[in-house]
């Protein structure tokens, strides 16, 4: 079969995400991408460094029965094997690690927020990224989560009380982008993980393929856009917005980037800055410097971000 028609056959894709698929990878890449994305997927670990030294996670889940192999793109992910339920591990609830794919790891290490920084995690659902963002950036950190849903907020404050960062935490109920939205500005670091069409984590849900229309791709770009422009006006002088999206499309990606420069000439579009101990950005980039991470190069969900940098008033 040629790569489109084995994307679709042999995986399963519907034809308007093959095309997708393709668009992003291209026609040589498209068969082993589409294949990634219809295995299923490791557990991911995060190992906490509030909580645990480097090989301490790894060693407490192979006592545990598990195996527990470095994820090379993401400095301290573990693809996990063998474990069943984390709810069950012993090292999970005493704080070791959390579960949290290799790419959306990747997003908080992008803002690589710094210590003592005013952090908005815009739509915060469960605390992934939030406890992460209030793990890299020490002890002298506040990190409001904002979102919604009171569900997803007492979960969030579970974590990051099983993960010691709670004191860092600061969970706002509220609608991004709605007038009554009691937010505020003057953030130094933003983390816009917006709400998306989800392809780029069909190995983790593959009725997303069946459950997505392409028509949806046009609402979510525009519900994207809406909330980036909310967070663009919280953004201190000088501060960085990192934009996140698990899915592949361009119109959710850097076409959404592409419109918020057109629009705010006063933010540029950054590569991330090395940092001890953080990731090699060479193989995780694109040519503009944003990030792009696929299973079969990464062995991540497939993620796109893009940091922006507020240029200081002159």
């Amino acid at each position: 079969l040629e790569p489109r028609a084995y994307a679709e056959a042999a995986c399963s894709l519907p034809s308007w995400i093959a095309g997708r698929l393709e668009e992003a990878v291209g026609r040589a890449e498209l068969a082993e991408a589409a294949a990634a994305l219809a295995e299923s997927a490791p557990l991911c670990a995060r190992e906490n460094a509030v909580k645990a030294e480097p090989g301490a996670v790894r060693r407490a889940l192979e006592a545990e029965g598990a195996t527990a192999e470095p994820v090379p793109a993401c400095p301290r992910a573990l693809a996990v094997r063998g474990l069943g339920d984390p709810e069950s591990s012993p090292s999970f609830a005493a704080g070791l690690w959390t579960v949290q794919d290799a790419g959306a790891q990747l997003v908080s290490h992008l803002l690589a927020p710094r210590e003592g920084a005013r952090i908005l995690d815009a739509c915060a659902g469960v605390g992934g990224k939030t406890t992460h963002l209030a793990e890299l950036a020490g002890c002298r950190v506040t990190v409001d989560a904002a979102d919604s849903s009171p569900v997803k907020l007492a979960h969030l404050e579970d974590t990051a009380a099983r993960l010691g960062v709670a004191a860092r935490v600061v969970p706002r109920r509220l609608e991004l982008g709605a007038a009554d939205a009691d937010l505020g500005d003057g953030y130094d670091a933003i983390l816009l993980d917006a709400p998306c069409t989800g392809l780029g984590v069909m190995r983790r849900h593959p009725e997303t393929k069946w459950r997505v229309s392409e028509a949806q791709v046009t609402a979510m770009a525009a519900v994207q856009d809406r909330l980036l422009r909310d967070v663009a006006g919280r953004l201190a002088s000088g501060g960085v917005l990192v934009y996140s999206v698990c899915t592949f499309t361009r119109e959710e990606g850097p076409e959404r980037i592409a419109a918020l420069l057109r629009d705010r000439p006063d933010f540029t579009l950054e590569a991330p800055p090395a940092r001890p101990g953080g990731p090699d950005w060479s193989a995780l980039l694109a040519a503009d410097g944003s990030l792009k991470t696929w299973p079969h190069r990464h062995g991540a969900d497939a993620f796109y971000a893009a940091r922006l940098r507020r240029r200081g008033e002159t």
